[in-house]
């Protein structure tokens, strides 16, 4: 992990504590030490650079890392997630020669397997709407899954007591990633921790309706308070989420949401000033 022989400076990127702070989840014995010893190599760099102000802030309490070695470079989007081009109804037909089950007006959960990424409180959000907006709004789950990981999530949703229809893709291409993000009546994301939170950044940058947790990084890629909800309350978590697909002033309020105006080229030109 060190170089050899002396340097004259050395710094790292620390993208996220998320092991550290959630150590009954993550660290098991076998993991624990070695995930430890590596955090060590922190205290010994002379700056440390992250990629949100989330990241930086869980250095200074979590690891005693001095403010002044830490710089916040964020992050940015691959250029292919952009508002789009062709017509709603070619982006379906599109998605349906890969997703044949999926119809107009879906919410959309980017997310995986990891426990803090939350599913379960997605799906019971989504069960506590009334039944006529689940039946007129599909859950879509975007998420690459095992044979068992989707059985698991399917019963999941039957013993939430869902009366609507919940979707597993199962691994997308970038394109269809980026279809289901342009399409989606809104994307709905209640990570419990994020060191970025790169998808709620690509679905805005493609044009959808987003609303996210307020923890961790989130609300520094969504500034927009009313969009935010927290992510350890269902109640909270299906308010938000029926008010996004049931009141249009709301639909408005997120369409304006500002953007962070997070770049790759900024994010660059921070990591060089921090080098020189």
């Amino acid at each position: 992990m060190l170089p050899v022989g002396p340097v004259g400076a050395l710094v790292a990127t620390c993208y996220d504590l998320i092991p550290l702070r959630f150590q009954d989840r993550y660290l098991i014995p076998l993991a624990r030490s070695e995930y430890l010893a590596r955090l060590n190599l922190l205290h010994t760099c002379d700056a440390i650079l992250t990629d949100s102000a989330s990241a930086a802030d869980d250095c200074i309490e979590l690891l005693g890392i001095p403010s002044g070695r830490l710089t916040v470079i964020g992050g940015g989007t691959n250029a292919c997630f952009r508002l789009p081009i062709d017509t709603f109804e070619r982006r379906l037909e599109l998605l349906g020669e890969s997703m044949p089950e999926i119809r107009p007006g879906f919410v959309m959960v980017p997310t995986g397997m990891d426990w803090r990424k939350n599913i379960e409180g997605a799906i019971a959000a989504y069960a506590s709407l009334p039944a006529d907006v689940q039946e007129r709004h599909q859950l879509v789950i975007g998420c690459k899954v095992t044979h068992h990981e989707r059985r698991l999530l399917e019963r999941m949703a039957d013993q939430s007591g869902c009366v609507g229809e919940v979707v597993i893709t199962g691994f997308t291409s970038d394109d269809d990633l980026v279809r289901l993000y342009q399409s989606a009546e809104v994307v709905f994301f209640p990570s419990r921790y994020e060191g970025f939170g790169l998808p709620v950044l690509e679905a805005r940058r493609c044009g959808a309706r987003v609303i996210c947790s307020n923890v961790s990084s989130l609300p520094e890629v969504m500034p927009l308070d009313a969009a935010t909800f927290d992510p350890w309350s269902v109640d909270d978590m299906t308010a938000h989420l029926l008010r996004a697909l049931t009141d249009p002033a709301f639909a408005i309020e997120l369409d304006g949401a500002p953007d962070p105006g997070f770049t790759f080229e900024m994010a660059a030109d921070r990591t060089v000033e921090v080098y020189e």
